[in-house]
């Protein structure tokens, strides 16, 4: 575990990646539903990940472009995305696409129209985004998957805690089965 939010995922993944040098990552969790394609419990494998927080666009960067850096939507592993949809129990509602991160809670439907029109995202979480990073710049392959625990808007507090155990559970039970055949 290494936390919730960019810092603590970013610094979870580079001690991670600097004291066990990993094959790969997988990281797994919940997220807010953002697509009208997306339901609670639906399960979300990231294409790629990027952090929508991130803007200096007075500057001519793109939003969501770090500083300096060209690269600043990191694309998940191919090998891993075919692992995981192998690994999908019948039955499993799934969607493949783009996660995007941020250090905020989203809980406004103006926030989660911004994120749909702005991103094309999914599903929004506080850590993709920057364990996508870490791995880039440390060229290890990642997958990120969330299981959808709210619907990203006014009444995402009552389903989050409604089904946060049974979202991040099913989540895990996915990682499991896909490290099982790896």
């Amino acid at each position: 575990k290494s936390g919730i939010g960019k810092v603590n995922s970013a610094v979870g993944t580079q001690l991670m990646i600097t004291h066990f040098s990993p094959d790969y990552v997988i990281n797994t969790g919940i997220a807010g539903g953002i697509s009208k394609e997306v339901k609670v419990l639906d399960i979300i494998l990231a294409s790629d990940t990027m952090q929508y927080d991130v803007d200096v666009t007075k500057f001519g960067y793109k939003l969501g472009q770090i500083p300096r850096m060209e690269k600043y939507i990191f694309n998940t592993d191919n090998n891993l995305l075919k692992h995981a949809k192998a690994s999908l129990k019948n039955g499993d509602k799934y969607k493949i696409g783009r996660i995007v991160s941020g250090d905020k809670f989203i809980s406004k439907k103006s926030t989660k129209q911004f994120l749909d029109e702005k991103f094309g995202a999914m599903c929004a979480d506080m850590e993709s985004g920057s364990i996508g990073h870490v791995c880039y710049i440390n060229d290890t392959p990642y997958l990120a998957i969330r299981c959808i625990s709210d619907d990203a808007d006014e009444s995402s507090h009552i389903n989050y805690d409604k089904f946060e155990k049974e979202a991040a559970n099913k989540s895990a039970e996915l990682v499991i089965d896909i490290i099982k055949k790896i």
